[in-house]
């Protein structure tokens, strides 16, 4: 639904977009918060956990704000 508001440009997108940012912003240190010395922190190197988060918030949020510098055009 997301992806369809993106790609027609339409109104709904923008909120969406903003909640998602949002959501992956709170979700990064909560996940951490669970799961530190677990199994699943062990499974994953450092090298993948530390690019992580710069990857999941910049696209998450830039997303959200090329949405919102082109709420104009939004349908």
């Amino acid at each position: 639904m997301y992806v369809y508001g993106i790609l027609a440009m339409r109104k709904f997108a923008l909120p969406l977009g903003i909640f998602y940012a949002a959501y992956v912003i709170v979700n990064m240190p909560l996940f951490i918060l669970r799961y530190h010395g677990t199994a699943v922190m062990q499974e994953h190197s450092w090298a993948y956990l530390v690019p992580y988060p710069f990857v999941a918030i910049g696209v998450s949020s830039g997303a959200a704000w090329l949405l919102y510098r082109r709420r104009a055009d939004l349908r």
